[in-house]
Order: structure tokens, then sequence, then C-alpha cells
């Protein structure tokens, strides 16, 4: 069973690996870094700041410990596990199409992209609850993490265990932060519509 789930998982990959176009190698190579979603992180943290005022603070350090705590399971998972990327499986590895010759680290069972963008893209939602373009957000993790597959570097598997370690993260945290709030008294610290 779990050679067939694994021989699907390679399937699935060298699929939507394959459906690549010189054309979008150089816009999938961006979207896969930090720099061009730094506009919605500032948008972020400024609607805390609009929102929360002086406990935008705390919203904020929220976002960064989900990332931090995402980005340290999926690399804790990633060293335990140590799943090939596909660039790096003996067995595939010519047949994967990437780009700028980027082949990524030796494993790659969870995506950390995948776990980060997940993460903090739930943490947002739960935190700015009802907000109308909370709605939209998720659509910033998707992008995320199909340009790792079109670049080569993660099976479908580890984008998606990469994505549950993220919404696993960041509900343990926003839950550990309700009961804080609770046991504290400081529910005015969260925006409640």
């Amino acid at each position: 069973m779990f050679d067939q789930l694994q021989q699907l998982d390679t399937n699935l990959f060298l699929f939507l690996n394959g459906l690549h176009s010189p054309v979008m190698d150089k816009p999938m190579w961006y979207l896969s870094q930090h720099l061009p979603w730094i506009p919605l992180y500032i948008l972020v943290i400024w609607f805390a700041i609009r929102k929360f005022k002086m406990n935008a603070i705390v919203i904020i350090a929220l976002l960064f410990i989900t990332w931090g705590l995402c980005d340290l399971f999926s690399d804790t998972i990633k060293h335990a596990v140590q799943r090939y990327r596909p660039t790096h499986n003996t067995i595939i590895g010519d047949l994967v199409h990437t780009v700028n010759g980027y082949r990524g680290g030796k494993y790659g069972f969870v995506s950390s992209h995948s776990a980060n963008s997940f993460g903090v893209a739930l943490m947002i939602v739960l935190l700015f609850k009802n907000k109308e373009w909370t709605r939209f957000l998720f659509i910033w993790p998707v992008i995320v993490a199909y340009t790792r597959i079109y670049l080569g570097v993660h099976y479908p598997s580890d984008i998606f265990c990469g994505a549950l370690t993220g919404f696993a993260t960041a509900f343990v945290i926003y839950l550990l932060y309700v009961k804080f709030l609770q046991k504290y008294n400081l529910n005015n610290l969260h925006f409640k519509e």
C-alpha cells in the first residue's frame, strides 16, 4: 500500500512538474522567494496596527512565533525522515525540470515553504476573524506550494504534509494564546467582531 502511494505521489509530481514552460520559469522562481510577498507581510502588519493599536505587537509576535515553530518542526521532520527531494532521487532525478540549476537541500519531506506559509496564513485567519480579505489569503500558500513542485524540489506529499504541519502548529499556538488570554483575563488583546 505504501509503495502504491509513493508511486502515485511520484507520478503526480512528474505530471505537475512536467507542466513547465520557459515563459513561466522566472515567475515561478520569483514567487517561490520571500521578496514578492513582502507587500503582503507589510499589509498584514499595517492591518494589525490599525485594528489592534498598541496590542499589535502581540499579534505580530504570534505570527513570528508561528513562522519560527513551523520552520523548526518542518526542518526537524525533514532530518528525521530523510526523504530525498525529487531532484536528489537517483531514479527520477534526470526527469525533473529545474530552474536556474536549483536542486534544494538533500531532503524535502516536509516542505518548510508549505509549513511556514500555510501556518502563518491560518494564524492570520484565526486572529483577524470575519475579515473579508482573509478569504483570499490562502491563495498565497497555494501559489508558494505549487512553485515548489514546479521548481522540482518537492513531491505533492511534501507539500500536503507541510501544510498539515503548518496548520497544526498554528492551531495549537492559537489555542494556547486563547487559553492565556482567558487565564489572565486579557480578552481585550484579541480583536472580536
